[in-house]
């Protein structure tokens, strides 16, 4: 144990004789001289590097700036070689095609050539002259047009025997009892407008004098087409199916209802400023004279207004009179509120009921392509017409029933609200 201390204290002493030794070093005058001059190389070297290091710094950043002017330079060398490529594409193909026209023009040429040599090697006479007769008839036809008698289908759709007349692309008929428009490219042709009055005198007078004033069609049978389309408003109702009973149904409670309720907020009393001031003049003097002039002048006021003040007159400023105060204006907001909801659901539910048909009127649509196929319009119309009228109707009762509860919500806001600064104030003064 004594050994080892003594070995401790020995390896002490040896480690501290050289820390001594330096210390003296240090404090050696010509020691710490090389040491001041060796940290003002130090610095000085520092400095160069620092000075170098920007001016190296400046000739990297000038490299560089080159560097970029020549990636510039390389990328618009590199674009006109490819527009040069791309120009020279283009004239191929260009050569192609023309080279194509050409062979094409070409054998036409050389067709028309060899048919023209085999017509004229034996010209028939017959021929020539039938196919000119025919083409002289056409003219003279085209020149002054006849009446024609053919059969034609009514709008009834009954085959009768009517005279015809083609004038250019409007096709005119005439029977016994009435003349109007033909429609179609081929017999039998199909009457779809008929004349009437003037008109129909105008198309007998062309028939037997050769000379009239006649209605013309520019449609072509357009007009008349889209004429004929046209739904009366119960006809368009009755393509939205099922759905429209309670699209319908909310609109009409929601009409009905916004009616009653706009009577019923133009009607309510107002309490003019003048009429207010004198009020709480009075409560301020709180005298037998303004209670007698307070009672009287409450008994020409009407509904609520009369109720508070009455409510103030006969109740004396206590917690009771203010609850009194507090339940006619909760009665007065129940009534005024009373039914706006139905309003409000109604621009709700009545979008998604119009959903609700479009979905059905798709599934009645796809039912009927997996039947028919997409061969037949008219099959798929009418799923289509259900799912379009539905949404239409939905939203056409839905806006307008938004926009109404809104306002009418609006007005009996602003109402209440001037009810109960009515009652604010009134209690006010009568306590002081």
């Amino acid at each position: 144990m004594k050994s080892a201390h003594c070995i401790a204290l020995l390896i002490l002493l040896l480690s501290l004789y050289p820390i001594k030794g330096t210390a003296e070093q240090l404090d050696n005058p010509g020691v710490s001289a090389k040491v001041e001059s060796a940290k003002n190389k130090l610095d000085d070297i520092q400095k160069n590097i620092d000075r170098e290091k920007i001016e190296y710094a400046k000739r990297l950043e000038t490299q560089d700036r080159k560097t970029r002017l020549l990636e510039k330079e390389i990328k618009k060398i590199q674009s006109a070689a490819d527009n040069q490529l791309i120009s020279l594409e283009k004239l191929q193909s260009d050569l192609k095609l023309w080279e194509d026209q050409h062979y094409y023009q070409r054998n036409l040429l050389i067709n028309f050539h060899q048919y023209y040599q085999e017509s004229t090697d034996e010209p028939d006479q017959n021929t020539t002259l039938a196919t000119f007769s025919g083409a002289l008839d056409d003219i003279r036809n085209n020149l002054s047009p006849r009446w024609q008698e053919q059969t034609i289908t009514s709008i009834g759709g009954k085959n009768i025997s009517a005279d015809v007349l083609d004038l250019g692309v409007h096709r005119y008929f005439i029977s016994n009892e009435e003349s109007g428009f033909l429609q179609g490219q081929k017999p039998p042709f199909r009457a779809h407008y008929l004349f009437s009055g003037d008109d129909h005198q105008a198309t007998i007078n062309l028939q037997t004098t050769g000379h009239t004033t006649l209605k013309i069609d520019p449609s072509q049978g357009r007009a008349v087409e889209l004429e004929l389309a046209e739904e009366s408003v119960l006809a368009h109702l009755e393509k939205g199916g099922v759905w429209i009973i309670p699209i319908l149904g909310f609109g009409a409670i929601a009409l009905i209802i916004a009616l009653g309720k706009a009577v019923q907020l133009v009607r309510l009393p107002k309490l003019s400023e003048k009429t207010m001031n004198n009020i709480e003049t009075l409560l301020g003097d709180n005298t037998e004279r303004s209670k007698k002039l307070l009672r009287s002048l409450s008994g020409e006021m009407e509904n609520v207004y009369y109720d508070l003040l009455r409510i103030v007159l006969d109740q004396p400023a206590s917690t009771s009179r203010d609850d009194l105060l507090i339940n006619r204006i909760h009665k007065e907001r129940r009534t005024c509120e009373k039914f706006l909801t139905i309003i409000t659901v109604t621009a709700a539910v009545s979008p998604l009921l119009g959903l609700l048909g479009t979905v059905s009127g798709m599934i009645e649509t796809f039912k009927m392509l997996s039947i028919f196929g997409n061969s037949d319009p008219v099959a798929i119309s009418g799923g289509i017409s259900e799912a379009l009228v539905t949404t239409e109707l939905g939203l056409i009762v839905a806006i307008p029933a938004l926009v109404t509860g809104a306002l009418l919500s609006r007005r009996v806001k602003s109402h209440l609200h001037q009810v109960e600064e009515t009652a604010i104030a009134m209690n006010a003064k009568s306590a002081a």
